[in-house]
């Protein structure tokens, strides 16, 4: 995935005199911006995650998003008999925007689909109740 420059700036990514000077420079907007090695996404980057809730707030998937304009996060709470707690953050110029929490019960599945554009968002798990571990999955889709 890659990322303009004009994205970049609106993004935050680079402030308005990084812009410009990139622009004066005889790149154009739509120019591969390349702070992260030619305007790939880090190193690093998943869109998928797994594994167990503890009884402290853990973050289980932390995903650049950045050059996508919408953005699909699906959670399931894969334990047979446990709650859990489930909390999303979405960031804006690293500036967070917004935050739901939720409950999933057992073998639930949480899903919601965003058309903004975000520059990461990270998806946090706890349990409901302190040492009731359930196992989880979450991936996130971009388009």
């Amino acid at each position: 995935m890659k990322i303009r420059i004009y994205d970049a700036y609106r993004l935050g990514l680079i402030t308005n005199e990084e812009y410009s000077e990139l622009l004066a420079s005889g790149r154009s907007p739509n120019s591969v911006y390349s702070e992260y090695d030619g305007g790939v996404v880090p190193p690093g980057f998943s869109n998928y995650a797994e594994g167990t809730t503890t009884s402290s707030v853990k973050t289980a998937l932390d995903c650049y998003v950045v050059g996508s304009t919408k953005q699909s996060v699906s959670v399931k709470n894969t334990s047979p008999s446990n709650n859990m707690n489930l909390s999303i953050e979405y960031y804006i110029a690293s500036i967070l925007s917004n935050t739901i929490e939720q409950v999933l019960i057992p073998e639930q599945v949480y899903f919601l689909e965003t058309e903004s554009a975000f520059q990461k968002i990270i998806v946090k798990v706890q349990d409901t109740v302190p040492g009731m571990h359930c196992t989880y999955e979450i991936g996130i889709e971009m388009s």
